[in-house]
């Protein structure tokens, strides 16, 4: 149980009004972000908060978060199902029964 000083800072900010949890994001990342999505339209949420992340600006950022500022700004996501097929390459048996179909030969 907390008493003492902790308790009556916490009761005076309450009763101040003062805003709780996290704070907005700032509008140059929400720059950022809409200036990314305009020139990749098929950058996905994810991949731009990587880039924001890990890139020069060094800010944190989810990928709910972008997904929530790209949907604002009247950018809908990407439909759900199945990704493109890859070009057709042989299986793993394919490929042993060749190599051996090889080595029979030599």
């Amino acid at each position: 149980m907390v008493t003492g000083p902790v308790r009556s800072r916490h009761a005076k900010k309450m009763a101040d009004g003062k805003a709780r949890g996290r704070p907005p994001t700032p509008p140059f990342i929400v720059d950022a972000i809409i200036a990314i999505k305009r020139d990749n339209l098929r950058y996905s949420a994810g991949h731009i908060a990587r880039m924001i992340s890990g890139g020069e600006l060094h800010f944190r950022i989810s990928k709910r978060t972008v997904a929530q500022i790209l949907k604002a700004h009247g950018f809908t996501p990407r439909p759900k199902g199945k990704r493109p097929a890859r070009e057709e390459e042989p299986g793993w048996l394919t490929t042993l029964y060749n190599q051996h179909v090889m080595a029979i030969d030599f």
